[in-house]
């Protein structure tokens, strides 16, 4: 059946703000075919739909064609509506980034787990990376800071919006942490330089135009360039064997590939 889209805890409850079993049945009835509709959306578009559901619910009400709710209803009612969501999209897309098992030991902790919100988090820390050493160094301090005041200046830093930052602060210690550890000074295996060559800075337009906005991955991509990926994920396999991070070395593309030229001519 369609409702069983819903879990019972969620049809329990629309049942209990519609009021009386007729008004219930359609309410339900409504809410799944939303619901079952939501599988067909783009997947960077479900992806900010349900970051939307996480970080700012009442803005996602009207989408299932509910009014007239109070905070707290819809508080709860967002968050179990988010679960059914999810099941139901990954249900129709097996390989979406929903079923991603990428672990991220600092932040799954800090953000209960939720694969949405973390890859939405990695995303702005990436983005942010590459800033200049005074920048990421007072991001760092900030997001490390016992005032929330401070937390909260650390991630509006980092580019998140006023309402992210806001849902976000208590859990900035952690994304500090995170954010930290993608940090050049930071990184660890580093990729060995051949004696006396300095690699030249990344500063052309066009590279760190690159670095502070890379861009998504598509299911399509992925499709049309299977082995390709396929490949990247051995070579990737290979690397953390010798103990190199295969994302480390990703960012540093550019100065690994300098290095190396260089090195064939020592």
């Amino acid at each position: 059946m369609a409702n069983e889209l819903l879990r019972t805890k969620t049809r329990n409850m629309l049942a209990e703000i519609a009021g009386n079993e007729e008004q219930a049945s359609e309410l339900i009835e409504r809410v799944t075919g939303v619901v079952k509709k939501m599988a067909e959306k783009p997947e960077e578009e479900m992806q900010a739909f349900l970051l939307r559901m996480r970080i700012q619910p009442e803005t996602t009400v009207s989408e299932f064609s509910l009014d007239q709710l109070t905070e707290e209803q819809i508080e709860n009612l967002m968050g179990k509506l988010r679960g059914d969501v999810i099941a139901s999209y990954k249900a129709a897309h097996p390989d979406c980034w929903l079923a991603d098992t990428t672990e991220y030991p600092i932040l799954s902790k800090a953000l209960d787990g939720d694969i949405t919100l973390i890859q939405f988090v990695v995303g702005k820390c990436c983005e942010t990376v590459y800033s200049p050493s005074e920048e990421r160094e007072r991001i760092v301090f900030l997001l490390s800071s016992e005032e929330e005041k401070n937390r909260y200046g650390g991630l509006r830093a980092m580019k998140f919006s006023k309402e992210e930052a806001g849902y976000l602060k208590d859990c900035a210690n952690a994304i500090g942490e995170y954010y930290k550890s993608l940090l050049p000074e930071e990184a660890t295996n580093p990729i060995k330089i051949p004696e006396g060559f300095v690699p030249a800075e990344d500063t052309t337009p066009e590279v760190a135009k690159e670095k502070k906005t890379p861009k998504k991955i598509t299911l399509e991509q992925l499709s049309a360039n299977r082995e390709l990926f396929e490949e990247l994920i051995s070579i990737s396999d290979r690397l953390a064997k010798v103990g190199v991070d295969a994302n480390y070395a990703t960012w540093k593309l550019e100065s690994i590939r300098r290095v190396l030229n260089a090195s064939k001519e020592l």
